[in-house]
């Protein structure tokens, strides 16, 4: 997402941090004059130490819902709003939650937003192994889990797509507040769905289509009608793709650029 290039390129796994010789999305923003700005919901991963500051003139990471993280977004707006800028601002929201009781936990109103009377009393656990770890426990054979309680995680799953959803409206109200938003293009997307034991699993592992198919919505101020593109794309043709939009030149990436996905479709 924030390379153009393929793991096995730029060697950042798990375990590993940014090379410093590859040069990121940020960086090309940064060569061209734009103020940029990283800010991260998941510190323990998305961090100063796996390189993820790289080519941010700020960047913040730490643990933080979505209310939280528009905290900030509105502050860097307030400050910066008068000069060309790059924000790259990740909710970590949709996700299940290990520190919270139940997966999909929001902590507002916009809990069990889509609950059903049966849903009522399922807290997502299993003698005392809850969230994450007891979903991972049911993808290892360790409990036993019936659709009805499927069901449950999947309505959890849709309050928190509800929840981040009014928080990125409320980022976007905001441009339109401060007059930015006829000059300013917006990218939305995600790094995997999720899977509801249509494969026997849950959460996202492996590479079906519930976990790879994922938004990818842009918004250009001089396009407002708007088209459907079809063609497959990737999260490493993101890269090229914004840099597309603002005619910044590039070699050595590995994604498509905008031009080639739309030839495609």
């Amino acid at each position: 997402m924030l390379t153009g290039l393929e793991p096995q390129t730029h060697l950042v796994y798990d375990d590993t941090a940014f090379n410093t010789s590859v040069l990121t999305l940020a960086e090309y923003m940064h060569s061209e004059g734009f103020l940029t700005g990283g800010i991260t919901s998941i510190s323990f991963w998305l961090n100063e130490e796996r390189g993820f500051n790289q080519g941010f003139t700020f960047f913040n990471a730490s643990m933080r819902n979505a209310k939280e993280n528009n905290e900030l977004i509105f502050d860097f707006l307030g400050n910066h709003s008068s000069k060309r800028f790059f924000l790259f601002a990740h909710y970590y929201d949709i996700h299940a939650d290990y520190m919270e009781l139940a997966p999909y936990y929001t902590n507002s109103i916009f809990d069990r937003k889509f609950q059903s009377k049966e849903c009522e009393n399922f807290i997502g656990c299993n003698g005392g192994i809850c969230d994450s770890r007891f979903l991972d426990g049911v993808n290892k054979g360790n409990y036993s889990i019936t659709e009805q309680e499927v069901k449950c995680i999947k309505e959890f799953y849709d309050d928190e797509i509800s929840y981040t959803d009014h928080h990125i409206g409320q980022v976007i109200d905001r441009l339109e507040k401060m007059q930015l938003l006829n000059n300013t293009i917006l990218v939305i997307t995600a790094d995997h769905g999720e899977q509801f034991m249509t494969h026997g699993r849950l959460m996202h592992n492996g590479a079906w289509m519930d976990v790879a198919h994922v938004p990818l919505i842009i918004y250009h101020p001089k396009n407002q009608k708007g088209k459907n593109i079809t063609s497959i794309s990737g999260l490493i043709d993101l890269t090229p793709i914004i840099l597309d939009l603002f005619d910044i030149e590039y070699g050595g990436l590995e994604g498509e650029s905008l031009e080639t996905i739309c030839e495609k479709n």
